[in-house]
């Protein structure tokens, strides 16, 4: 949802499942130009995730920085790449080499 033109606030929400699973749950302000049908875009994004793996479970902070370019309409969008970097948190660790890429079709309010 953009407040103006070009601020707005973005919420993701996300899981990986491979040997176990991780959820992220992250909001943020996102910065983008709207040209046409074209918009780049760059987010810093805040949250927490929780992961799981054989029966044991952990949660912490969660942080997004990273951006993309998205193609469409107003309310509707092809996201042809969005790129991350996801730094996790939990009782004092800090995992920093995580890197996201997505693509996909979005519904804009």
């Amino acid at each position: 949802m953009y407040l103006t033109r070009w601020l707005g606030g973005t919420a993701d929400f996300s899981g990986v499942y491979n040997n176990g699973s991780v959820y992220t749950y992250t909001f943020g302000p996102v910065v983008s130009t709207h040209k046409d049908n074209f918009s780049p875009f760059a987010h810093a994004l805040f949250g927490g995730f929780r992961a799981s793996s054989g029966g044991l479970s952990d949660s912490g902070m969660a942080m997004m920085f990273g951006g993309g370019v998205d193609f469409g309409t107003k309310k509707w969008a092809f996201r042809a790449v969005q790129f991350d970097w996801l730094v996790l948190r939990d009782n004092g660790v800090t995992s920093k080499n995580n890197m996201r890429v997505n693509t996909g079709v979005m519904y804009r309010f």
